[in-house]
């Protein structure tokens, strides 16, 4: 898998699904080198040291940017230069995983029914702070931007422990066979329409204040998470044969 990154890349939760379900699924086999990141624009963003997981799992995987090839141009020496070395890796990947998959699979050495217990103490965690989060912003949206600000990070805190803590369970489901009873999410899939019913809301506040910009900004990060998460638990039902 090689997907073509840029800052907008991690705004979308469909994407941060599709990154963190590859990777699991990729490590589960043994074979985490098929995934090769390219990162097209926004790489002084792409720290060891950023919160945001997706983001630390392209950093995780040295991406390749090709931000000066595709300045340059298709038709210009760098864009051959650095598809010839993007190549170059794919191959060396490919061949890498090879003999990877003939060897024994990893070892998982974890208790999956604990961990499975855990997460549904997370669950109802991350829905007791939502809704919490929702109800204090409904009662001052209009009012003192900056009431808004403590309530945002909460959001934000509690989509990226969730998220994260979906992507762990994810490994183990898949490497293990087990299964999670995806309803006790469901509850907290019932609180989205509302956050974005939120958030349409703010809009005209949004273009007209940029510290409620600001706020705002963090608040969707943490619903893009919170979307993120739920996206992979909604998977381990489509898994046609799961661990496999």
């Amino acid at each position: 898998m090689l997907p073509v990154v840029t800052l907008r890349y991690f705004d979308r939760p469909y994407c941060r699904e599709e990154l963190f379900l590859f990777y699991n699924q990729a490590s589960v086999a043994g074979v985490p080198t098929l995934l090769l990141p390219v990162v097209l624009l926004g790489d002084s963003y792409l720290t060891e040291d950023n919160p945001d997981l997706a983001v630390r799992l392209v950093v995780e995987r040295q991406f390749r940017s090709v931000r000066e090839a595709w300045l340059e141009g298709p038709s210009s020496p760098t864009w051959r230069r650095t598809m010839l070395s993007l190549a170059g890796s794919l191959v060396d990947a490919v061949d890498e995983a090879e003999l990877a998959l003939a060897a024994p699979p990893p070892v998982l050495d974890a208790d999956i029914s604990a961990e499975l217990d855990r997460f549904s103490l997370d669950v109802q965690t991350v829905i007791a702070e939502t809704r919490s989060v929702v109800t204090e912003f409904q009662s001052v949206v209009g009012g003192d931007p900056s009431l808004l600000v403590p309530g945002a990070h909460r959001l934000r805190e509690a989509g990226w422990t969730f998220e994260r803590r979906a992507v762990e369970v994810d490994r183990l489901v898949r490497a293990t066979g087990r299964s999670f009873q995806a309803a006790s999410t469901a509850e907290l899939l019932s609180l989205l329409p509302g956050i974005r019913a939120l958030l349409t809301s703010t809009h005209r506040a949004e273009a007209a204040n940029a510290p409620v910009r600001r706020t705002m900004t963090v608040f969707r990060e943490g619903l893009t998470a919170l979307r993120s998460g739920l996206c992979v638990v909604k998977s381990w039902a489509e898994l046609p044969n799961t661990g496999q």
